[in-house]
């Protein structure tokens, strides 16, 4: 027998609209069911993220219930990076990552986009309960602060943190922490390193101390900032938003071969973060460590399939990075390397074919990685396929580099110092 919903669950589930992603319909029909035990009315299912992106796009939506695992294409956390970078989920609505995997990598990928929270199959309705529950009663409590952020009036946002810090004890953490985030927005330095200070008097907890290294950070102050952010890595190693400030701040005290480092340890931690590894990619070609900036470059490509930050300048720069790599080694790996430029710049080529300027810089690089095996008739080749297009005045700036590169490798120097 189903156990009666209290009239106050029924009510706070019932005023709020749902969305639930999985692939496969018999979940879909079973949570569609144990919401609406729940008291839960508005309810909408999808199988897909592109389903599911687009219904956001055109819909409001309170809970999203997104499975992780998608099948092909797509998965949970390609959904939440997306519904997050182009604004589609208000603060105020909540989205809960549904799996039945709950291995450490996609635990590890799917939190650098703060869901909030997890249920992990099979679910029940008292698990559902509980969980959603206490995240709707904190919703609903916190509803006027989202509210005013949302709407980037982060004064006002300011003035209810306050009100509300005495009358809302259980959330004082969230409370204090979006107030010192607040303080930061609007620039106010010291009222925001004094709630991350008062906190750490009290307990040593790792959102306030990375705070600290912001401001730190905003303060110019490098060297108490990366010594700050180095005790954060070192007591809690799989905070990752902390290795990416600790690379920056080590970056702006000159010191690129640490921050590179640095990168590498959080890559190697959670190894599905698309900007990390493009981070690290361009870090490592600043270093002329091109082995390392070849591999980032290439999980960058690769992360970026599905992801809503994919990018031909990730391929061209994979293309660019093996080209080096490639260049005078007539070994069986600079041959291999050079034929992975090749196989990347042509995939490049029909995956952004609509991009401008996409084909002229392909084959530039080719042409590149060609010569640099000392195939002279395939790097002519490829440079006359687009000879219409080289016209120096015509060329934007990185593609006039590029072929400036190449024509020196083609020994054509008085044409590269011209250009």
């Amino acid at each position: 027998m189903t156990k009666p919903t209290s009239n106050a669950t029924g009510a706070s589930f019932g005023k709020l609209s749902y969305l639930v992603v999985d692939d496969f319909e018999n979940f879909r029909l079973s949570m569609r069911q144990i919401l609406r035990n729940c008291g839960a009315d508005k309810i909408e299912s999808v199988a897909n993220a592109s389903a599911a992106v687009q219904y956001c796009a055109y819909n409001h939506v309170d809970v999203v219930l997104c499975d992780y695992n998608l099948g092909e294409g797509k998965n949970g956390q390609h959904i939440l990076e997306e519904l997050r970078h182009k604004k589609l989920l208000k603060r105020s609505s909540l989205f809960l990552m549904v799996t039945a995997e709950t291995s450490k990598e996609m635990v590890m990928g799917a939190r650098e986009y703060q869901p909030d929270g997890y249920l992990t199959k099979p679910i029940n309705r008292a698990m559902l309960e509980k969980r959603l529950g206490s995240l709707i009663a904190q919703r609903n409590a916190l509803l006027p602060i989202n509210r005013e952020i949302d709407r980037e009036n982060f004064p006002e946002a300011i003035s209810l943190c306050l009100q509300t810090l005495p009358s809302q004890p259980r959330y004082k953490t969230w409370l204090m922490k979006t107030l010192a985030d607040l303080y930061y927005q609007v620039g106010d330095f010291s009222h925001a390193l004094k709630i991350h200070d008062d906190v750490l008097s009290q307990r040593d907890l790792s959102w306030a101390k990375l705070g600290r290294g912001k401001i730190l950070m905003a303060n110019q102050d490098y060297d108490d900032a990366a010594a700050t952010l180095k005790e954060l890595v070192s007591q809690h190693p799989d905070y990752m938003e902390a290795y990416d400030l600790l690379a920056e701040a080590l970056e702006k005290q000159g010191r690129p071969t640490q921050a590179q480092q640095i990168l590498e340890k959080a890559a190697e931690r959670s190894p599905n973060a698309l900007l990390r590894h493009k981070h690290l990619a361009i870090l490592a070609s600043a270093n002329q460590d091109m082995p390392t900036a070849s591999q980032a470059w290439r999980q960058t490509v690769s992360l970026g399939t599905y992801s809503i930050h994919d990018n031909s300048e990730h391929y061209l720069a994979l293309g660019q990075s093996l080209s080096d790599l490639s260049e005078g080694d007539s070994s069986d790996e600079g041959a291999a390397h050079a034929d992975e430029a090749l196989t990347i710049l042509r995939r490049m080529e029909k995956r952004f074919a609509g991009e401008e300027d996409i084909k002229l810089r392909s084959r530039i690089v080719q042409s590149r990685v060609h010569a640099g095996q000392d195939r002279l008739k395939e790097a002519q080749n490829a440079l006359d396929s687009i000879a219409d297009e080289l016209d120096p005045g015509l060329l934007p700036p990185e593609a006039c580099l590029d072929y400036a590169k190449t024509l020196f490798r083609l020994g054509r120097e008085a044409d590269a110092k011209s250009l």
